[in-house]
Formats: C-alpha cells, sequence, structure tokens
C-alpha cells in the first residue's frame, strides 16, 4: 500500500489530549487535518488553537460515533484517518459504557473509509498496551505484539457491573481494535487501504486540550498531579509497579512515522518506553523541585520487581522511534501545571 507522506488526515475526537497533539503533529509535518467533535461547542477550542493554520485545518461535527454511517461525509476525500474517539476514564458503571462506543465507533469508521473513503490510503487505530498486557501477571513477563489481553475481556463478561473499571476500560480496548483486524479480514477482497494500530503505554505530556480544572484533566494527567505534586498516594499506591509510560512527542512521531514507512501497513505496535510506579516519578521530579512531597523515601526503584515489561524492538526497527528520557518528560508536566496555576509558580 502506498505511504501517506501528505495530503489530508481525518483526525477523530480532536478536541481530545491525544488527538489535539497527533493533529499538530500532522499540521508541523505538512499534512492537513480535518478534526471531528461531538457538538459544535467542542469545535471553539481546537478551531482557536490551530486558528494560524488557515485552510489547513477544518473541524466538523459528529455527534454519535455509534450510529450507522456516522462518518459517511467525514472520510471523503481525505488520505489517511486516525481514529482516537474513544474514552479513556476509570469510573464506568457497567463494561458496555465504554466497550459499545469503542467497538462501534471503530467497525463504523472503517464501514465509512469502505463506502465513501475515496482517497483513503492508510488507517491508523489508536489502541493501547491496555489491549495486550496482563496486569495480573504473576511473574515478570515480557510483552509483545503477538498477545491479546483476554483476561480482561472474560473479566467483563463473568462479572458485568462488578469489573473493576480497569477491566471495562481494558476490554474496550482489546475490542475495539480486535474489532478492527476482524473488519479488515474479513473484508480484504474489497477494501482499499491498510491497517496500523499503535498501543501507546500511559501517555505523558502538555495538555493542548481545553481545561481549567485539573480535576477535569484526562485520566494521565489527572493521575500525576494527584500523585506527584499534590501527594496524595500512599502505600501499595505509590509503590505498586504499573504499566509502562511514553513522551506524548515521542508517540506522536510514531503516527507520522506510520503514515510514512510503507513496512507499517498491516502491523501494530507497541509504543512504551519503561514501566513505572509513582514513586518513581516523584524521584524524578524531586530532582529538579525538592518541594514536590517525596513519598516512600525508603522505596528503591532496584529492589522492586516490574511484571509488566513490553518488547519494544518492533517499533524501533520499523518506524525508528526513540524515546526521551524521565526527566524531559516529567519536566514539561510539571510546568504545565505551573502555567496553568496549578502547581507552584510560574518559571
Amino acid at each position: 500500500m502506498p505511504t501517506v507522506s501528505s495530503g489530508k488526515i481525518l483526525v477523530t475526537g480532536i478536541n481530545g489530549f491525544t488527538a489535539m497533539w497527533v493533529a499538530r503533529y500532522l499540521l508541523e509535518h505538512g499534512y492537513s487535518v480535518r478534526g471531528t467533535v461531538r457538538s459544535a461547542a467542542k469545535a471553539v477550542h481546537p478551531r482557536g488553537y490551530f486558528k494560524s493554520y488557515g485552510a489547513q485545518i477544518e473541524v466538523i461535527v459528529v455527534e454519535d460515533i455509534t450510529k450507522a454511517c456516522a462518518f459517511d461525509e467525514a472520510v471523503k476525500d481525505v488520505d489517511g484517518i486516525f481514529h482516537a474517539a474513544a474514552s479513556f476514564h476509570l469510573h464506568a458503571e457497567e463494561p458496555s459504557e465504554l466497550i459499545t462506543p469503542a467497538v462501534e465507533g471503530t467497525v463504523g469508521i472503517l464501514h465509512s473509509a469502505l463506502k465513501h473513503g475515496n482517497k483513503v490510503k492508510r488507517v491508523i487505530q489508536m489502541s493501547s498496551i491496555a489491549a495486550i498486557e496482563d496486569l495480573e501477571a504473576k511473574s515478570p513477563t515480557i510483552f509483545s505484539e503477538k498477545d491479546w489481553n483476554y483476561r480482561s475481556v472474560e473479566a467483563c463478561k463473568k462479572l458485568g457491573r462488578d469489573a473493576s473499571p480497569l477491566d471495562m476500560y481494558e476490554a474496550s480496548k482489546t475490542l475495539s481494535e480486535a474489532a478492527a483486524w476482524d473488519f479488515m479480514k474479513d473484508n480484504k477482497s474489497t477494501v482499499k487501504f491498510d491497517l496500523v494500530a499503535l498501543n501507546p503505554g500511559f501517555l505523558m505530556g502538555t495538555g493542548l486540550q481545553e481545561v481549567d480544572d485539573p480535576m477535569k484533566l484526562n485520566t494521565s494527567l489527572q493521575l500525576f498531579y494527584l500523585g506527584v505534586p499534590m501527594g496524595q498516594f500512599e502505600g501499595e499506591m505509590l509503590t505498586k509497579p504499573s504499566v509502562s509510560w511514553i513522551d506524548m512527542r515521542d508517540f506522536c512521531d510514531a503516527v507520522v512515522a506510520s503514515y510514512r514507512v510503507e513496512k507499517a501497513g498491516g502491523e501494530r505496535f507497541i509504543v512504551a518506553a519503561e514501566p513505572f510506579c509513582w514513586q518513581d516519578w516523584i524521584n524524578v521530579v524531586r530532582n529538579f523541585d525538592s518541594t514536590v512531597p517525596a513519598g516512600n523515601t525508603k522505596w528503591k526503584r532496584e529492589d522492586s520487581v516490574y511484571n509488566v515489561n513490553f518488547d519494544t524492538a518492533k517499533v524501533r526497527q520499523i518506524l525508528g522511534i526513540t524515546y526521551r528520557g524521565w526527566e524531559d518528560s516529567a519536566r514539561v508536566v510539571m510546568e504545565y501545571y505551573r502555567e496553568k496555576g496549578w502547581w507552584g509558580k510560574k518559571q
């Protein structure tokens, strides 16, 4: 399949944390962007933020991504699609609250691309390491792109609304990505575009989205805010090894490379740096800001066992992605909190 080195990219959910960053990187690399939002009110901020790009950016309303044909008009005359319109939060009451829109939105946009995407060459599905990992691994395990997290899916089937919020989220990512690959397989005789799945870790970066309250931040920035500068985590919440993280800028590099590298077509890529616990981030931040609460001063990373690890050779070998360091990422996040007036003084 030809690469997409220029042209127009459809970015769904452009008002969100990740999609705004992706749109920014695409625009900076010379692409035009058509973004979707779910209401006219949600179009105001991205239109204002990207105003300097003029005709290179447009923002349209797709009210309900679960409706059949919702993206039929949006996919016309675009060269590529980046699908990010899905929820990441940990307060769903039912698995279907996350799973249904994730799966139906994914399948819906692929159907629209098949029927009306006259120029579409490549679709990038924003998946997650949540679709790969098993957070209940009992010993150090290295997960690769060959792995799927069906444990969370089974937990949701068995427990329903009593499943953990994290399993609900992870099941939604697993099932929506699986649905995308099933669609490509079922329609291989007629589809004229290929698919790439990007599976990022816990995304770290400055917030570009419209937000005036740290408690309304996207999940990753909100948790970092509560756990690091605010010092609200304690005990196991501080030191229990968690998932792997990735700097948002590195993830966006992977997005651009996924459009421009021919071999990326038909592949899924883990985009993750290293596993972490919140004490890791506290220690990193205290290297340049000693006013942050110290947390557990007895904890040492070298004494901890991280059971969930990832093989990231593929993204390095095919897409050529390298990762920024812990302190680089932590500094930009902390400065973002300062600029918003949520922590310390502006530098």
